[in-house]
């Protein structure tokens, strides 16, 4: 059976007053979902590009990124809003025992260093780096100045914002939603230096469409 587009569960959720995200897990309507790190992302772990320390990965789905990215010495932390995804998460992470990945079922705009460390105060988390890929392009366009913001609060100074920036195309309906570089620009140049924008090796269907971001925070 065909599976419905990603606008078809997105309605229907607003009616039931469900949260669309989780909806779309169960119902298996996960079409960014390449089971896979992006290529682009395999190459900068590759090259020892992402920064030590604690990342964030926001929109993490089921987290194979976050198994990528953690290390001894890099603790890596997906967020996603999905009850779903978060214990597909869980469950894998009992198989694969890495104690350098974590995974929140939050609100990657509300949640604070309590979330990762009860033992903590509810305040803003801080991380080394943060790796953004079809998370602001699901968010509607109104949200991209929220975005910016979170990123740039809980982005340390100094640290890394990577953006594998997908779709770059001029398409109207979303989610995803079209991005450009220079709305990235618009969007990060408060706060954050540019550092390289670059084509990149993507997914065969989304070939043409991404390039890297990387940005340093002020």
């Amino acid at each position: 059976m065909s599976k419905r587009a990603m606008w078809e569960v997105i309605e229907e959720a607003e009616k039931l007053n469900k949260e669309p995200w989780e909806m779309m897990y169960q119902e298996g309507v996960t079409p960014w979902d390449k089971g896979v790190p992006a290529p682009a992302l395999a190459k900068l772990i590759q090259e020892g590009r992402i920064p030590e320390g604690r990342i964030c990965v926001p929109g993490c789905g089921r987290g194979c990124d976050v198994y990528a990215l953690a290390t001894p010495t890099r603790q890596a932390v997906g967020v996603d809003i999905s009850p779903s995804a978060v214990a597909d998460c869980i469950k894998m992470n009992e198989e694969e025992n890495n104690p350098h990945a974590l995974f929140l079922c939050v609100d990657f705009f509300k949640f604070t260093e309590a979330d990762l460390d009860p033992a903590k105060p509810a305040v803003t988390p801080q991380f080394d780096a943060l790796y953004d890929y079809t998370f602001l392009c699901a968010l509607p366009p109104s949200m991209r100045d929220d975005w910016a913001s979170r990123v740039a609060d809980i982005v340390r100074p100094g640290g890394t914002l990577v953006t594998l920036m997908f779709p770059l195309d001029d398409h109207e309906d979303g989610p995803p939603f079209a991005q450009s570089v220079d709305g990235y620009r618009a969007l990060l140049a408060e706060k954050f230096d540019e550092v390289e924008i670059a084509d990149c090796e993507s997914f065969p269907t989304r070939a043409g469409k991404e390039k890297i971001g990387v940005w340093k925070r002020k």
